[in-house]
């Protein structure tokens, strides 16, 4: 924390240490205090922010935990990358498919899923326009 406050003393000059003291006051204590459940990667994320800060003011604690939010965000895998880093650790596919045919609670949703399963394998699947026409049923629509 003492390099990030020398740091943003470095970037915003006199107006940082005027609002917020020096690494000698309390204001860093409270700081660190605040800030500890953030990992250095995310606090690391928010101080590169601050270098391209564009306000009049140097970052108020609010901001700066702002920051850092979105630094976690960013970092945060999406389910499809957590998806492949499981597959990738276990060494077995997750298939999506397989995930919702567990999951799955209506008749349709089973029946849909298992036309996903034959397509997945390269099998052939009836469209819905053919079972339409196969049931006689396209003359209703047409």
């Amino acid at each position: 924390m003492v390099a990030m406050w020398e740091r943003m003393g470095q970037w915003f000059g006199n107006l940082w240490e005027s609002t917020y003291g020096s690494v000698n006051d309390q204001t860093i204590h409270a700081w660190t205090g605040a800030l500890n459940r953030f990992t250095e990667q995310e606090l690391a994320g928010a101080i590169r922010s601050c270098e391209d800060w564009d306000g009049k003011f140097p970052p108020t604690f609010p901001e700066f935990k702002a920051l850092c939010m979105a630094a976690r965000s960013a970092a945060k895998p999406n389910i499809t990358e957590r998806r492949l880093q499981r597959e990738t650790r276990t060494g077995k596919p997750d298939s999506m498919i397989e995930h919702l045919s567990r999951h799955a609670s209506s008749h349709v949703a089973r029946t849909e899923l298992k036309k996903m399963k034959q397509i997945e394998a390269g099998e052939q699947v009836e469209t819905k326009e053919e079972s339409m026409t196969k049931l006689g049923l396209h003359r209703r629509w047409s």
